[in-house]
């Protein structure tokens, strides 16, 4: 990431929170805030990847992949790219031993023309890489669209789990879920315990073994193997506890059905006013009862007005009547 970016990012992150006349009491209680605002953005995010999806536009694995892993941000991103590879086009291929080199070329808008830009993608089918000269990957950790053009023209479906980082990931708990605050008392939880108890372990061994390469490479060793360890585990753990949900599932659909079949009647329920006050006696707000007297009050001065413009009418018609009646005395 670039200097610019990482004070934007900081800058967003305590948006609200600090300005220049902070204190650094104050920021400390001020970044607790933002932090918990932070977990809460993050649950709703997670939340929403979990109970909705955005559907697929093509028939190709890794789309489905992707959806899968991605999170829907990063996922609709991911989709922009495959739909920007419209245009473009190969140009060239050049075949080595191990590596093949693509041409893509590419039609950006410059203004209101368009300009053909050529990028350069390696690809080592061997070793599952590939990159491209637009850097986009290294730079936003999304493959580029002269990527996707490549892999669809190798017929490669199916993408190598080093592509996809685990900080775009739908299915990981972030880091900063667990560091200790004062707004949501985590230290009192068991697994707050269990975490500082195993961090503080951790240093100790990291202490000796960074003395030398060969302590070191044997607790990586020993720390890989518990780690596929725990993973499979969890795997036995997952696939013990689907079963069982299926298990009861069917259990309680059997009782379900036996209890229908019991020829037991059901009846409605019970008409009940529903609790609190009736709607019609709502205790009402200063400001509702200031509008209702003004409304009754414009109603009351239009119908005195048309009150008011009858009666002269009235009075005008008489007038009339009695002018002609006394000129006609006048007359005879």
């Amino acid at each position: 990431m670039s200097t610019t970016q990482r004070s934007e990012s900081m800058h967003a992150f305590f948006d609200g929170y600090v300005n220049s006349k902070t204190t650094l009491k104050q920021f400390v209680e001020q970044y607790e805030n933002a932090l918990h605002n932070k977990v809460e953005k993050e649950k709703l995010a997670d939340f929403a990847c979990f109970n909705s999806r955005v559907p697929c536009k093509n028939r190709y694995e890794f789309e489905k992949q992707f959806q899968d892993a991605f999170t829907i941000d990063k996922f609709k991103k991911f989709m922009d790219e495959f739909a920007g590879k419209i245009y473009c086009g190969l140009s060239s291929v050049k075949e080595n031993i191990a590596l093949v080199e693509f041409l893509v070329y590419e039609d950006v808008k410059v203004w209101e023309s368009s300009k053909r830009v050529i990028f350069k993608v390696i690809l080592n089918e061997e070793a599952n890489e590939v990159k491209c000269n637009c850097r986009l990957f290294e730079f936003r950790g999304i493959l580029c669209r002269h990527i996707i053009l490549v892999l669809i023209e190798k017929q490669i479906f199916r993408i190598s789990e080093k592509y996809i980082f685990r900080r775009w990931r739908k299915d990981i708990k972030r880091c900063h879920t667990k560091v200790k605050v004062s707004y949501a008392d985590w230290s009192s939880k068991p697994e707050a315990h269990r975490f500082e108890k195993m961090c503080n372990l951790f240093y100790e061994v990291a202490d000796m073994a960074t003395k030398s390469d060969e302590k070191c490479n044997m607790v990586m060793g020993f720390v890989n193997d518990l780690k596929l360890k725990l993973t499979s585990n969890e795997v036995v753990r997952e696939s013990n506890q689907h079963e069982t949900n299926v298990i009861d599932g069917a259990t309680q659909v059997d009782k379900l059905e036996d209890t229908s079949n019991e020829g037991c009647k059901i009846l409605s329920p019970r008409v009940v006013r529903g609790k609190g006050r009736p709607p019609s006696k709502r205790l009402q707000s200063k400001v509702e009862k200031v509008i209702q007297k003004r409304k009754a009050r414009n109603i009351q001065m239009k119908s005195n007005e048309k009150k008011l413009e009858k009666d002269l009418g009235e009075q005008k018609v008489w007038a009339m009547l009695l002018k002609q009646k006394t000129t006609l005395f006048i007359r005879y």
